[in-house]
């Protein structure tokens, strides 16, 4: 991290942060710009399926919002276990409270891998549950809510909090700036600030 931010580049960190204070300030000192964390579901799921503290994850979270980190959300959405309304709710409510209404929060989709047999799982997340828990994301007041993993989808673009027209447009890994304003990252529509311009896409 140190070497890229030498030569002018971005540091953006993925990963499920459950770390001691310690190692994250490691991590923050050596130059991370951008951190994109998992939170897998409420205290009870991460416990029974990780076998881990979830409020870990929470305390670093609000550490790197505290430090002026640009932070991102994923929940990987999987059926029949952190896939219910109420498990939902409560991590975009959590979200919104704890971290603000622009952390961005990407509910994306699971597909069977390692060891799903042994839970009989299905094969993958039906995307009508990855655009109910889009809805639910805004209803709860996030600004920007994705929906991950499915390529092609209207819910990986951004759109603009206030007047919803389109700003980024995404295809799998490429996008296309579409109706921002790069002189003063604002909504070329409406002119809102669009405060995620600038540091992560």
């Amino acid at each position: 991290m140190r070497i890229a931010r030498k030569r002018g580049l971005y540091n953006t960190y993925v990963t499920n942060l459950y770390s001691t204070g310690e190692a994250l300030r490691m991590i923050i000192d050596s130059g991370c710009d951008a951190f994109c964390a998992n939170v897998k579901g409420d205290t009870n799921t991460v416990k029974k399926y990780c076998g881990v503290d979830s409020e870990i994850i929470w305390r670093n979270l609000k550490e790197l919002k505290k430090c002026g980190k640009h932070i991102e959300v994923v929940t990987l959405v999987v059926p029949s276990i952190n896939d219910d309304e109420t498990t939902l709710r409560s991590i975009a409510k959590r979200i919104r409270e704890e971290l603000g209404a622009e952390v961005p929060w990407h509910c994306t989709r699971y597909f069977a891998a390692y060891k799903s047999s042994e839970l009989a799982l299905p094969d993958q997340t039906p995307i009508s549950t990855l655009e109910k828990a889009r809805e639910i994301g805004v209803e709860e007041g996030l600004e920007y809510v994705y929906v991950g993993n499915v390529l092609g989808h209207e819910g990986e673009n951004t759109y603009c909090p206030v007047c919803k027209s389109l700003l980024i447009e995404r295809v799998g890994l490429s996008s296309k700036y579409r109706g921002i304003d790069r002189m003063d990252n604002s909504c070329s529509n409406c002119h809102s600030r669009i405060d995620i311009v600038g540091k992560c896409l």
